[in-house]
């Protein structure tokens, strides 16, 4: 039922995206994601004993992400015009002074 919500966010997010989706009905959330498949990863994450695995589902999505940084966000969360352009000019300044390697996060 927050499918409606993610498609709001794609509208203002141009990168790659990877989303763990927790479906209760497979059917019918594949039918209702099938015009964002060319842009978006989906890992379904099957309903089970009514549980809602919240770090099963992070890690899904993290794991299955194509790119080396993330931004991890909740489905609710929708960015700012701009976000995606500014956090990769962010992750190139960065590789430009040398921190590759260097384990923080951001908090934009």
């Amino acid at each position: 039922d927050r499918i409606g919500i993610f498609k709001t966010m794609l509208k203002r997010w141009n990168g790659p995206v990877s989303v763990a989706l927790y479906s209760q009905d497979v059917a019918k959330d594949v039918r209702e994601i099938e015009d964002l498949l060319d842009r978006v990863d989906f890992h379904i994450v099957g309903a089970s004993q009514g549980l809602y695995p919240v770090n099963t589902l992070r890690n899904v999505a993290l794991n299955n992400a194509r790119t080396d940084y993330v931004i991890l966000a909740d489905v609710d969360f929708v960015p700012g015009v701009g976000i995606y352009e500014a956090s990769v000019a962010f992750v190139a300044s960065l590789l430009a002074a040398g921190r590759k390697e260097e384990k923080k996060v951001y908090v934009f």
